[in-house]
């Protein structure tokens, strides 16, 4: 009966979110608001009010509550946060002689061989469209990330980030500064 019950709860779950969702075509605005407290009823951290987040989004389920998003960040379309790592179990059960295999395994294989790390964004951060942000991850405040990047680590406030694997290529403020300058030199 119990497992029924769960069933029930997850498609209404699922029948919810995708509600929600829809909301985008209508009012962003209300979008906006519905989509955050939902995933802060889910256990987000999500101090303030994001700027955007596209209704495609993935977010992890595993752990909603290792994921922070700050005020003003803005998500793009088909961006992934994966917040675990479960390969070791696909290795550890292949047929592989791996060192120390056997002291791992003896302890109960589903959770020790899961991981997971939190992903962390500061306030006013760009994530671009189908970027993945892994378990580990922490992005500094007024950082952009460019489109289909792969990022894993700790990035500095006012990073460009992109690439896989992501890399710092620079900073916001010398890339505005020169922006603005050939803007300025076109007139």
């Amino acid at each position: 009966m119990r497992r029924i019950f769960r069933t029930f709860a997850k498609i209404a779950d699922r029948i919810h979110l995708k509600l929600i969702r829809c909301l985008l075509w209508f009012n962003v605005n209300t979008y906006m608001k519905k989509i955050v407290a939902y995933y802060r009823k889910k256990g987000m951290d999500i101090p303030g009010m994001p700027r955007y987040i596209y209704n495609d989004t993935y977010f992890d389920p595993k752990d909603y509550g290792i994921i922070h998003i700050g005020k003003g960040c803005t998500v793009s379309r088909e961006v992934m946060f994966l917040t675990h790592d479960y390969s070791m179990h696909t290795v550890f059960s292949a047929d592989m002689n791996l060192k120390n295999a056997e002291a791992v395994l003896k302890k109960d294989k589903e959770d020790s061989l899961l991981v997971l790390k939190p992903i962390y964004l500061e306030d006013d951060v760009f994530v671009g469209a189908r970027v993945s942000l892994l378990g580990g991850t922490h992005i500094g405040h007024n950082s952009i990330i460019g489109a289909g990047s792969v990022v894993k680590g700790t990035f500095e406030p006012e990073s460009i980030i992109v690439g896989n694997p992501a890399k710092c290529v620079g900073k916001v403020s010398d890339w505005l500064d020169k922006k603005f300058e050939a803007d300025n030199s076109e007139k």
